[in-house]
């Protein structure tokens, strides 16, 4: 039977203060102001006790005189029985400060201007100690109240619940060794969700141990300095959550969970404001920390200073997958650290600002996956890796394959990058910035890849200096960036790339519009064993610009030869820091494999540049280097190579015939005179007369006459060779001198019209 408030000898004394208290609008303060722990609320006797129908009815408004507006108020009573305000409709709200309801509380479906359990003690053993699903109130506050409940249930349920108002669980502590601690799916809230200061759920649960799917909170939520430790499966279960304003998950939360899913799941999410992680701690060791997939925020995300997270299983630490921030994303003295794989994953994310790494950040793994995934993000700023620590003991540490950067990407200064992997440590391959790709002072290690892979990269510039360390252990290049297509200029300065197993640089078939600079603090050292390798390739490489190399700094320990390939590189200017003769060396010596092309190209700027001189030395520097390095096929064309260039230069030099043809009419002459002195040479006499030894000038004009091959003086008519021996001696010296001599003559002709050169 119901409690007859209307009849006194119903009511025990102390539940006729409390109608007396409820009329006059006064509290029924048995504690005098002060506060009472758990352990004093259980030794309370029977006079500190009232009766649950006794409440129910002052709400229900069953007495005569009306209850004031400002509703039921007790403190530091005994609520004996299970309170029940199932289904009701109060006019007035419900104050119960520090009082103790062994049996609990139901409000299903019931409509409250407010429910105050300030510091109260609710307990359970089979039914829910909060048990109010679909309540609709202004507020509900359970401040410093604490919640214990022995059974498989849920110790507080609250879904679909509508607060007008806020709902404040400030230092709110549910026990619930067996069972969830607070279930609040469809949760709507029209100001503000505070589960703060020392708000602590514990419990042991295979589903989330605070579940607020589908909740909408008006302004913000703030779990600061929350601890939520779930020793059977998830933390904090937020998918598709809605809040208006800021998530705070900082000043001290801690969530603890054991699951192959997320500790603190996320995905769905809506904020309209940031989402702040400083100084928290997730710990999850089978699975995700915190997972965020899908989830939009309005403002930013703030992670650290302080915070620490760390996974396991195949999930990532923290998983931003397909999340779309419209401000920026921040880490800040972070620590991420995973067991099984990647620590932060942003695979096709959106974020408007920019994406920071910086402040002492240490990210962890020991998996195959990449330690950070951002391959396919969109960022409108910069991405960028300052002060900050990546090791993976088994994959690449950076995968941005793919991305869209507006601006710039930097691995700068104090940061350091460790990892043993066949991927590289950081992948940029066919990624889009509208700004800069800068290493700038990072020193990046790959125990058994390659450093940096940008291949099909699209960027304004590319800078490699300010102390840049780059190692790698890899038969391909340390650093890759074939296909690049840079609207400025590569640059490298004070660097080191470094590649105990091959090439240390391939830019091949990569394309910048400004210029290439190598300074002459540019170190590269590559073991580039096969005989196609060089330790830098720029190889297809098309600079528009200006080219300026110092390359006396890149090595190749494994031979002379296989520094640098200039094969298919192609430059519009005069190359600044090298002369003609360095750049010659560069090309014979760079490579250990004879190209064409480089000789050509070199050739091509210097005659547009109107360097002749510079343009032959430079071609017949061609012949000898194919000669010498094995690219002509078969020994007569070798043989007729090498003669052509003794003789006229390659063809660029015809004027060596001339002096060869010199040194052929030298000879004969000084054959006539001497031979002539013998009596080789007579003077023609008439019939019968006796000969007579020609002159000095005439032998002279024999000599011409047998080494000019098209000019004769004429000398062969009035003085010929004798019969003696002497005679035909001169005579059969004279042929191969005229054949000597016709060769060279044609030798320059061919020479000066090009046609040997077209033929070589």
């Amino acid at each position: 039977m119901p409690v007859n408030l209307r009849d006194s000898a119903d009511l025990r004394p102390l539940e006729i203060q409390l109608v007396a208290c409820a009329v006059r609008g006064e509290a029924l303060d048995l504690l005098d102001g002060g506060e009472a722990s758990v352990v004093t609320m259980r030794g309370w006797g029977p006079d500190r006790r009232i009766r649950a129908d006794v409440v129910r009815e002052l709400l229900r408004g069953r007495y005569d005189d009306p209850v004031d507006p400002i509703g039921v108020r007790v403190r530091g009573v005994v609520i004996e029985g299970r309170l029940n305000l199932d289904s009701i409709s109060a006019p007035h709200p419900l104050g119960l400060d520090h009082c103790y309801l062994p049996q609990g509380l139901s409000a299903r479906g019931a409509s409250i201007p407010g429910v105050t359990l300030r510091g109260c003690r609710l307990e359970g053993q089979d039914l829910s100690p909060l048990f109010a699903p679909g309540i609709t109130a202004d507020w509900v506050d359970l401040t410093d109240a604490s919640v214990k409940f022995a059974g498989p249930g849920t110790a507080v349920f609250l879904p679909a619940a509508k607060v007008a108002g806020s709902v404040n669980l400030t230092d709110l502590y549910i026990s619930c060794p067996h069972a969830r601690a607070l279930f609040a799916q469809g949760l709507e809230v029209g100001g503000d969700l505070v589960m703060q200061g020392r708000f602590r759920a514990v419990g042991a649960d295979v589903r989330a141990l605070v579940d607020l799917a589908g909740s909408r909170i008006g302004i913000d939520a703030s779990c600061a300095a929350a601890t939520i430790e779930n020793k059977e499966g998830p933390c904090l279960h937020a998918r598709g959550m809605r809040v208006g304003g800021r998530l705070l998950l900082n000043s001290g939360f801690a969530a603890t969970g054991k699951t192959d899913k997320a500790a603190v799941n996320l995905s769905g999410a809506h904020l309209g404001g940031w989402l702040y992680l400083d100084d928290a701690r997730i710990d999850n060791p089978a699975g995700a920390a915190l997972w965020m997939s899908h989830a939009q925020v309005g403002g930013s995300v703030k992670i650290g200073p302080g915070a620490q997270l760390t996974g396991g299983g195949a999930l990532a630490t923290l998983d931003l997958d397909r999340c779309q921030v419209a401000g920026n994303v921040q880490l800040e003295q972070v620590a991420l650290s995973s067991t099984g794989g990647t620590c932060l994953s942003l695979l096709r994310a959106s974020v408007g600002a920019s994406l920071s790494f910086f402040g002492e950040t240490h990210l962890r793994n020991a998996g195959d996956d990449p330690l950070v995934r951002l391959d396919g993000i969109g960022v409108g700023g910069n991405v960028r890796f300052e002060r900050s620590t990546l090791e993976a003991r088994r994959s690449g540490a950076v995968s941005a394959a793919n991305a869209r950067i507006g601006n710039d990407f930097l691995l700068g200064d104090e940061v350091t990058i460790t990892c043993s992997s066949d991927d590289d440590a950081v992948d940029l391959k066919r990624a889009e910035l509208g700004g800069d790709l800068n290493l700038q002072g990072v020193r990046i290690e790959n125990r058994r890849g390659g450093a940096l892979s940008a291949f099909d990269l699209s960027a304004v510039s590319v800078r490699i200096e300010d102390h840049t360390t780059l190692k790698a252990s890899s038969l391909r290049s340390a650093v890759r960036l074939y296909g690049a297509r840079i609207q400025a200029r590569l640059l490298l300065g004070e660097a080191v790339l470094e590649n105990d197993r091959g090439p240390a640089l391939s830019c091949f078939n990569m394309r910048a519009r400004d210029s290439l600079r190598i300074s002459a603090d540019f170190r590269a050292l590559g073991h580039a064993t096969d005989s196609q390798d060089c330790t830098v390739d720029f190889g297809n490489f098309r600079v528009d610009g200006d080219l300026a190399m110092d390359v006396r700094g890149i090595r190749n320990p494994s031979g002379a030869k296989g520094r640098v390939s200039l094969d298919g590189m192609t430059y519009s200017g005069i190359p600044g820091g090298m002369d003609v003769h360095r750049m010659l060396a560069l090309i014979r010596d760079g490579s250990s494999v004879y190209a064409a092309q480089p000789y050509q190209q070199l050739a091509a700027v210097y005659r547009a540049a109107g360097h002749d001189r510079e343009v032959r030395r430079i071609l017949m520097a061609q012949r000898r280097d194919q000669v010498h390095g094995g690219a002509l096929a078969g020994a007569a064309q070798r043989a007729w190579v090498r003669l052509t260039g003794l003789l006229i230069g390659y063809g660029y030099q015809p004027w060596r015939a001339v002096v060869w043809l010199l040194c052929v009419m030298a000879v004969s002459v000084g054959c006539a005179l001497a031979l002539g002195s013998q009596g080789a040479l007579t003077r023609t006499a008439a019939a019968g007369a006796a000969p007579a030894r020609c002159s000095a000038v005439e032998q002279i004009g024999v000599g011409l006459d047998m080494g000019l091959p098209l000019v004769k003086a004429g000398q062969t008519t009035l003085c010929k060779a004798s019969a003696t021996d002497w005679g035909q001696a001169l005579v059969a010296v004279g042929w191969p001198l005229q054949v000597t001599a016709w060769a060279f003559a044609t030798l320059f002709i061919v020479g000066f019209t090009g046609a040997v050169r077209r033929n070589l």
